[in-house]
């Protein structure tokens, strides 16, 4: 989802892990981004990573990554602290930093629903 955009959790999930895809890594610098939830109640924004994904200018173009297999070269995996969203609940996506000339980062927080 683009950086900032608020997505509502339809139903209560768990999240399982989340997928990258990076065309271009960029030529110097690095690439830093978190995912934020927010109770449905509203409040304040929490990041539900431990430790936010980082993707170096020096790991591979056309690169494809889980938060549940071994990091590539140059990418600190995402670690997920917390995984229950309940309906109505918010998340989004915050771009932290980016490397220069990167270009075309997707991600995608896997879930299942809960009951």
């Amino acid at each position: 989802f683009p950086s900032h955009d608020i997505w509502s959790v339809f139903f209560k999930c768990y999240i399982e892990k989340i997928l990258v895809f990076n065309a271009v890594s960029g030529i110097s610098g690095t690439t830093e981004f978190k995912v934020e939830y927010q109770l449905a109640a509203g409040g304040a924004w929490n990041n539900i990573l431990s430790t936010n994904c980082t993707i170096s200018n020096t790991a591979a173009d056309n690169l494809s990554f889980d938060s549940t297999e071994a990091a590539p070269s140059g990418v600190t995996l995402p670690v997920i602290s917390v995984t229950d969203l309940e309906k109505n609940d918010k998340l989004r996506f915050v771009l932290v930093s980016a490397a220069d000339q990167a270009e075309n980062l997707r991600v995608f927080v896997i879930t299942r629903p809960v009951q």
